[in-house]
Order: structure tokens, then C-alpha cells, then sequence
């Protein structure tokens, strides 16, 4: 009753020291340390998520990687071009205008990673329950301008899943950037229509 959960830890430790962090110990009925395996058990489920985070931020630092790149290497190549004696100054604000547009790409780059990095904090905190309608309608009042510029008609749809639980701020910031890139990347030969819903899917409210 003690040496076999005691020996099946030791193999379930061998395991998730191997990389296996699915590995798991079945509960002998009557076991008197089901408390230390109900333990590991919940060890396991913490270093696979742990794991799994850890992962999420390498793809994501690759990713930034070569989103900060293309810039850094092409203001690099417009400065060298700048620094020139042979320049005229036709060429000279053409160069100076595509070091600024880098610039600008740069800082927005720079501006989302940081804006990845407080979703990732906040996300952290508890939520509340939110009416996804109130917290849409309030942030579409906020881009109404932008919206009406671009001749835009929004259909909604939150009857399925009108409650959220989840942090106020961040819901309003998935909006804003939803809203935000449908204006921005919009085929200016069509008519723009945004649609957004809201459902449930495995027991999880999507938007």
C-alpha cells in the first residue's frame, strides 16, 4: 500500500524529467498517500502549462524578431544612403521621407509589443461579468468618427453569448483593435462590412 505509489512517483518524476509532462499516476483505491500523488498529479498539470506558456513566448519572441528586423535593417541601409556626398536634394528628402515611414513602423511595432505585454499582465487578474453589447456600443462611440469616414455598417450579434467574464479593459481593447484593423485593411473597391458575434464554443464564450 505504500511502496507501489511511492515507486510509481518515482517513475512519473522520470518521466516529466524526460519532457513527458502528461504523465500522470492513477489513484490506487485505499492508498494511503493519495495526497502526495493527488499532489503530483496537479504538479503535472502545472509544468505542462507552465511548458506550454513557455513555448507561447518563444514563437512569440521569433515572431517579434522578424517584425523588428525588416525595419532595423532598412533604416540602417537608408542612413548609410543619407550619409552620401553624391546626394541631390530631390533624392535627399525621398531617402529622409522613407527613414520616417520606417521610423513610424518601428514605433508601432514597439508600441504592440507593449500592449502584448499589459494584456498578458491583465489577463492575469480576475474578471468581472461583462454585457459584451454595452462594452461593443462603447467602444464603437469611441471610433464613430473613423467609422463614418469609411462608410462602414457594423452588424452585431452577442444573443447566444450576450455575458462575458472576463477584465473590462482588455475586452475594450480586442474591440478597439478589431474595429481598428477592419478600417485600416479594408478593400477600398467594396463596400465595408464588419460583422462581430458572439457564441459559445466547448463551454467557452468567443467573440
Amino acid at each position: 500500500r505504500i511502496w507501489r505509489p511511492l515507486e510509481d512517483i518515482r517513475t512519473g518524476a522520470e518521466r516529466i524529467g524526460s519532457g513527458n509532462y502528461d504523465a500522470k499516476i492513477k489513484l490506487r483505491s485505499n492508498s494511503i498517500t493519495s495526497d502526495i500523488v493527488e499532489s503530483f498529479n496537479d504538479m503535472a498539470d502545472r509544468l505542462a502549462y507552465s511548458q506550454d506558456e513557455i513555448d507561447r513566448y518563444i514563437h512569440f519572441s521569433y515572431s517579434t524578431a522578424d517584425d523588428l528586423k525588416a525595419p532595423i535593417t532598412n533604416l540602417g541601409s537608408l542612413l548609410e544612403m543619407l550619409g552620401k556626398d553624391n546626394l541631390n536634394q530631390s533624392n535627399f528628402k525621398a531617402i529622409l521621407n522613407n527613414a520616417r515611414k520606417t521610423n513610424q513602423q518601428l514605433e508601432k511595432t514597439v508600441t504592440s509589443l507593449v500592449e502584448v505585454n499589459k494584456v498578458r499582465e491583465e489577463l492575469s487578474t480576475d474578471g468581472e461579468e461583462l454585457d459584451i453589447d454595452e462594452i461593443f456600443k462603447e467602444v464603437v462611440s469611441n471610433q464613430i468618427a473613423q467609422i463614418k469616414h469609411s462608410n462602414a455598417t457594423i452588424k452585431k450579434d452577442f444573443s447566444e453569448s450576450p455575458l462575458i467574464h472576463y477584465p473590462k479593459s482588455q475586452l475594450k481593447v480586442i474591440f478597439k483593435h478589431l474595429l481598428k484593423n477592419s478600417l485600416a485593411y479594408r478593400d477600398p473597391e467594396k463596400p465595408l462590412q464588419i460583422w462581430i458575434k458572439s457564441k459559445q464554443v466547448k463551454g467557452h464564450t468567443t467573440i
